[in-house]
C-alpha cells in the first residue's frame, strides 16, 4: 500500500524519516503492534532522505503486512489505521485515520518505508 502525503499549506516544509503509525480497533482503542521499517526484500532500498514539499507536492511511503500465522497467538484484524506526519523540526501533524481493514494474522507487524518523493520506487 502507498501513503500520499500532501503539503496542503501555503510553505514549504521538508518531511524525512518514517510515518508515525498506530493502530486501532473499532472502538478507537490502540491496539499492540510491532511497527519495522524497512524490511529486507519488502521494497526497493530506499534510504531516509529529506524530502522538501512545495505546496501541494506530495511525499510517499510504502506499508505492507502479512497475515501470517503461526502455531500460538490470536489472529488481529483491525480496520482502523492512525497516520501522522511529522515535518522536519516541525510539529506533528493531526492524526489521519484511514479506514482500511489489516489483517495482522498473528504476528502482529506492520513494515513502513521512509518517506520518499512522490513516484520514487
Amino acid at each position: 500500500m502507498v501513503l500520499l502525503l500532501t503539503n496542503c499549506g501555503q510553505a514549504a516544509t521538508v518531511v524525512k524519516g518514517y510515518p508515525d503509525l498506530a493502530l486501532q480497533d473499532d472502538h478507537a482503542e490502540p491496539l499492540a503492534v510491532r511497527v519495522t521499517h524497512d524490511k529486507p526484500g519488502t521494497f526497493p532500498d530506499l534510504r531516509v532522505v529529506a524530502v522538501p514539499l512545495r505546496p501541494g507536492a506530495r511525499a510517499q511511503a510504502y506499508l505492507t503486512w502479512r497475515g501470517t500465522v503461526e502455531l500460538e497467538g490470536s489472529v488481529l484484524q483491525t480496520e482502523g489505521l492512525l497516520v501522522r506526519p511529522r515535518p522536519v523540526g516541525g510539529p506533528r501533524a493531526a492524526a489521519q485515520l484511514l479506514p482500511l481493514t489489516v489483517d495482522l494474522g498473528t504476528t502482529r507487524t506492520v513494515d513502513v518505508t521512509a518517506w520518499q518523493p512522490a513516484g520514487t520506487g
